[in-house]
């Protein structure tokens, strides 16, 4: 195998895997672990990856397609998203930015329950549309296909008529330093007027989105009311991210 399809394969096992182990890829590649350092290092070097001690992480967090991340910690998802309900009350109008974590807010929600829901995402749109107590309100805009929302000019001028009472954002990924981050430029605009616009603004983290930077800053975890997270993460949550409440 050539150096470059070698080091092509494996940034495909960092995507798939979200790491690489020295010893691992030495063993799977046959060659020295000198060799794989070696590699990591040009790869480093042109900004591809991250070297850690023993291996190393994506310089971003992957991008990996919506039905793709809907399959991703799916326990996890449920449990943040139970937790997140306990926080809604009848009849307030609510925002469910898209994301899969969030959509799974709209498959939970009691069929009983009145309530307004604001959202950008058309799967959170459809997952609701048996819910005849929920009045769905859908933001118009630019179609971004990777995340399956409307973003851009439009939706965010519209985001900006309402205040919702819980704005649950959706955050691919989420840092100490770096705070809140997206892959898509063009997220960031809406992103930070369902901020604006919210009386309280709560995010529902899972393990693989913890201590990661995407491409595009958000906003400060100063600017997020709550962190949801499951319940073995909560006292590792509570020393990173210390200024926000958890849950």
């Amino acid at each position: 195998m050539l150096k470059e399809e070698r080091q092509q394969a494996i940034l495909n096992v960092l995507r798939m895997k979200g790491k690489v182990i020295v010893n691992d890829l030495a063993s799977e590649y046959h060659i020295s672990k000198d060799t794989v350092r070696r590699d990591l290092q040009e790869m480093e070097n042109q900004g591809l990856l991250k070297r850690v001690f023993g291996g190393a992480l994506p310089h971003h967090l992957p991008v990996a397609n919506y039905i793709e991340r809907e399959q991703e910690e799916s326990i996890a998802k449920y449990q943040v998203a139970k937790k997140a309900i306990s926080l809604i009350q009848e009849n307030q109008l609510i925002a469910i930015d898209g994301s899969s974590t969030n959509k799974m807010i709209a498959k939970l929600l009691p069929m009983n329950m009145k309530l307004e829901v604001l959202t950008n995402s058309f799967p959170i749109a459809n997952e609701l549309a048996n819910h005849v107590n929920i009045k769905v309100i859908v933001l118009g805009g630019d179609y971004l296909h990777e995340s399956m929302t409307n973003v851009g000019y439009n939706a965010t001028q519209q985001l900006s008529m309402f205040h919702p009472d819980i704005c649950f954002l959706g955050a691919h990924a989420i840092d100490a330093d770096f705070g809140i981050s997206v892959p898509f430029e063009v997220e960031i605009s809406i992103k930070q007027q369902f901020i604006a616009t919210a009386n309280q603004v709560v995010v529902l983290t899972t393990p693989n989105r913890i201590q990661k930077r995407s491409k595009y800053k958000v906003a400060d975890l100063s600017d997020i009311d709550i962190l949801i997270c499951e319940d073995e993460k909560i006292k590792e949550i509570k020393t990173l991210y210390s200024q926000n409440r958890i849950m």
